[in-house]
């Protein structure tokens, strides 16, 4: 029908065995003549090269298997931010980018910084990545699931390199971090509650000696306390 088709087919050789083969089939035309004459055929030995596909396939689904197993998110993004490779826990995430790159689902994640504001996207640990940047250790991150469920992940990226140093993508890794933030935080908040009791206090005294004997710090309470002693002349 004037078609060119190329395909890849096994052929049985004369010993016995196999061989992959690139075939190829054009129409063959004349000048003289509009409709085609006959099929020009072509083949190719594949061999070679279909056995290192095999076990490229091989190798990638050992990696994919390997990646299943890890107890944290983990894949490798495209400069566009895309997913070459990623484990199940990184796509139920993220789903098929890294998360500033999506709108819709960067509002799922919520990070500050140091003077506890909101984290700008572009410094999120994927954005640092993509500009050369190792973020390691990461970002602690409140992430919201569809159903509300909120869960603290740690968050690090680093620029993959080809062979040659080039910049091909980003490797990025996602922890669950939740029971020890939330240990964290709840220490925190105890050690606060204790600061603002001991500072409070009036009715007795609190000191802080150091090595010497010699004291180098008290709270209301001690100052309170020598105060009405110097008063009374004691």
């Amino acid at each position: 029908r004037g078609e060119r088709v190329s395909r890849d087919g096994r052929m049985l050789h004369l010993d016995g065995s196999h061989l992959w083969v690139g075939i190829e089939a054009m129409p063959l035309r004349v000048p003289s003549v509009a409709a085609p004459v006959g099929v020009l055929w072509m083949l190719r030995d594949r061999s070679a090269q279909h056995e290192a596909e095999l076990l490229l396939r091989a190798s990638e689904e050992q990696v994919a298997a390997l990646l299943e197993q890890l107890p944290m998110g983990v894949g490798l993004a495209d400069p566009e931010g895309r997913w070459i490779v990623a484990n199940s826990r990184l796509r139920a995430l993220t789903g098929g980018q890294m998360p500033m790159r999506d709108p819709a689902r960067a509002a799922r994640w919520r990070a500050w910084d140091s003077r506890g504001q909101p984290l700008d996207p572009s410094l999120w640990p994927g954005s640092r990545a993509l500009r050369g940047e190792t973020v390691s250790p990461g970002i602690d991150f409140l992430y919201a699931d569809p159903g509300g469920q909120e869960t603290w992940l740690g968050v690090s990226a680093a620029p993959f390199q080809t062979a040659s140093g080039a910049m091909s993508g980003v490797i990025a890794v996602v922890k669950d971090i939740d029971v020890e933030r939330r240990a964290l935080l709840a220490l925190q908040e105890s050690e606060e509650r204790f600061r603002i009791i001991v500072e409070n206090a009036r009715d007795y005294a609190i000191l802080v000696v150091d090595d010497g004997d010699v004291i180098t710090d008290w709270l209301p309470g001690a100052t309170a306390l020598y105060q009405a002693m110097a008063s009374s002349g004691r």
